[in-house]
């Protein structure tokens, strides 16, 4: 049975909501193989202290132990959030082959953290000269109300989970 790009991110609400509720700024991600999930994964940075565990940098971490390898070509990777630079850099290095998105960070938060940056500037920044397919948008209402409802009870917080904006 083939699952619809819809099916998967669900999920990764999912996933974000359960990082909200233990206090995280809530970013969901699902790793898939094959049509199947490999991990489910997310931002854990406030709970664990991990400037690291964003949600897309967890599911990958998680996806190697699963898979015993750090190459994740022919992988599917869900995120409710546009990645950051560091977790960009991560999805490149991984070789994913595609990245799914619900929610761009500038209009889901408004930040202008990094220049209100794309993921495809990263890429561009990084002449990366993989292969990555990119679909965006799948789901844009639900995860940005996800975002949206962490912004409401943290309003002193960035979307990295500061205590400040940016």
């Amino acid at each position: 049975m083939t699952r619809s790009h819809e099916f998967f991110m669900k999920i990764a609400i999912e996933e974000a909501r359960k990082g909200e509720s233990e206090g995280n700024v809530p970013v969901g991600g699902v790793l898939v193989k094959d049509g199947e999930i490999v991990v489910r994964g997310h931002n854990t940075v406030t709970s664990t202290l991990d400037l690291t565990a964003h949600g897309e940098a967890a599911t990958l971490r998680e996806a190697g132990l699963a898979l015993g390898d750090v190459d994740l070509r022919g992988c599917t990777l869900y995120s409710t959030m546009e990645p950051c630079p560091m977790c960009c850099g991560a999805i490149m290095v991984s070789r994913v082959s595609t990245l799914v998105l619900g929610a761009r960070i500038t209009e889901a938060s408004g930040s202008k953290a990094f220049g209100g940056y794309r993921v495809e500037s990263m890429l561009d920044m990084a002449l990366w000269r993989g292969d990555l397919e990119l679909v965006t948008g799948v789901l844009l209402e639900e995860c940005q109300e996800v975002r949206s409802a962490w912004r409401k009870q943290y309003p002193d917080r960035s979307v990295f989970g500061w205590r400040d904006q940016v």
